[in-house]
């Protein structure tokens, strides 16, 4: 009894402080005359903020968090300040940043690698442009434009992108 006690007690104290892993990893460049603190924002899946901030040193900055699905996230630098969109997903990210001192501050992400959601947004978002500057007629752009979210829906039933 005292053995199963001792079991239960010590399987209770570990579950209590046991850390929850991240399981997305931002690494970013900046390229630029800002130095300081960078913050990242984004909603989680129970629709509360997250704000977390990291130092930028040597040009480099890195952010850890937990996503339960993809999200879209902003990267921004101290108040006030522009902002840099991105698609967050989990495993590793990796940006490049140009950044500038102004007011507001300035800050443009000129490459984004390793978020599939941010690449998909990025192809959807490029196919719309082409086809609205296109001499297609009305009709056909709605056509091609259903046919194009049919085909991702279709492929990706459980993406929220």
């Amino acid at each position: 009894m005292k053995i199963q006690l001792s079991i239960t007690a010590f399987l209770c104290s570990t579950m209590i402080f046991a850390q929850v892993k991240p399981n997305f990893r931002l690494t970013g460049v900046t390229d630029g005359d800002y130095k300081g603190t960078i913050f990242l924002g984004y909603y989680d899946k129970d629709n509360n903020f997250i704000e977390d901030s990291t130092e930028i040193v040597n040009g480099k900055f890195i952010f850890d968090g937990i996503l339960a699905e993809p999200v879209q996230g902003r990267i921004f630098l101290k108040r006030p300040s522009e902002i840099g969109w991105i698609y967050l997903d989990t495993g590793f990210i990796s940006v490049k940043a140009k950044t500038t001192i102004s007011n507001p501050n300035k800050i443009t992400l000129t490459s984004i690698s390793g978020s599939l959601s941010d690449s998909l947004f990025n192809r959807f978002g490029n196919f719309l442009l082409s086809l609205l500057r296109s001499d297609l007629s009305d009709s056909v752009k709605k056509e091609q434009m259903f046919e194009k979210v049919d085909s991702f829906v279709t492929s990706r039933p459980n993406h929220n992108l």
